[in-house]
C-alpha cells in the first residue's frame, strides 16, 4: 500500500494535494476503490479508499516517535552525498537534520543556496518518509557554517580515530550525531564541539563516506537500544 502526505487528518473525507493526487492516479495508476495510507507527518496515520479526488477514511491511529530520538548535523558534501544521507537516515527514523558547512566542506552555500538546499533536503525527507511508511516528517533546521549550532540531548561526533566505538558508549534517549565532510572534521572543530559537551566515537576500523556514516550510526544505536 502506498503512503501519501496530507496537511490534516481531520474529517472522514480528505482531499489530496494536487501533486499527491497526480502521483497516485497518473504515476501509480491508482483509481476509485484503491486503498491509500496517509500521514500528516506529525505522528498521525490513516487508511482510506480513493474516491475521485478524495479519500474516504476507514481507520486512523497515532504512532509515537521511535526511541531514542536521533538528530543529525550533516556536513555539506559533493556529489549529492549529503542528500543521500538525508534520504537513508529518514528511512531509519531520524528526527531532524541540520545542514552544516564545515571547514573542509567542498560544497559551499550562500544565503540563496542555503534556501534552495534546505528546501531540497525537505523534499527528500518527505519522499523518504512516505516510501518507508514513517509517520514523522524530519525537521530541516537552519543552515550553519560554524560549531555553534543547536543540539539536542547527547552530542556525539563521529570520528574514525576516536578511541571509543559508538556501540560501547552509554547512550541517552535523545542524541545528536555530528557527521563531517569528505575531508573529516577539523581538529579545531572537534575541540570546540568537545568544549560544548560532545563525545567522539568511531564506527569501527572502516572510514565511511559521509553519505553512509549517519545511517550506519543510527543503525548501530537502534540495534543497541532497540527499534521500538
Amino acid at each position: 500500500m502506498h503512503q501519501f502526505t496530507v496537511s490534516s487528518l481531520t474529517g472522514e473525507k480528505l482531499e489530496l494535494d494536487p501533486k499527491e493526487l497526480s502521483h497516485a492516479t497518473k504515476s501509480l495508476r491508482l483509481g476509485d476503490g484503491d486503498q491509500l495510507r496517509l500521514t500528516d507527518g506529525v505522528g498521525n496515520l490513516a487508511i482510506g479508499q480513493l474516491q475521485g479526488e478524495t479519500v474516504v477514511i476507514s481507520d486512523r491511529w497515532s504512532q509515537p516517535r521511535v526511541s531514542p530520538i536521533i538528530h543529525v548535523v550533516q556536513a555539506l558534501a559533493k556529489g549529492d552525498r549529503d542528500e543521500l544521507a538525508v534520504q537513508t537516515s529518514t528511512e531509519l527514523g531520524a528526527a531532524s537534520f541540520t545542514p552544516w558547512q564545515a571547514k573542509r566542506s567542498v560544497v559551499r552555500w550562500d544565503n540563496k543556496k542555503a534556501d534552495k538546499g534546505s528546501t531540497r533536503w525537505q523534499q527528500i525527507a518527505a519522499e523518504a518518509m512516505k516510501q518507508s511508511h514513517q509517520a514523522w516528517l524530519p525537521a530541516i533546521n537552519a543552515f550553519t557554517s560554524d560549531c555553534e549550532f543547536e543540539f539536542y540531548g547527547q552530542m556525539i561526533v563521529l570520528d574514525p580515530d576516536a578511541e571509543n566505538p559508538l556501540a560501547e558508549i552509554e547512550l541517552g534517549q535523545e542524541i545528536t550525531l555530528v557527521i563531517g565532510p569528505e575531508g573529516g572534521i577539523s581538529e579545531s572543530e572537534t575541540e570546540r564541539l568537545i568544549q560544548r559537551g560532545a563525545v567522539t566515537a568511531s564506527l569501527g576500523s572502516a572510514v565511511l563516506r559521509t553519505s553512509t556514516a549517519a545511517p550506519a550510526a543510527i543503525s548501530t544505536i537502534r540495534t543497541k537500544l532497540g527499534w521500538g
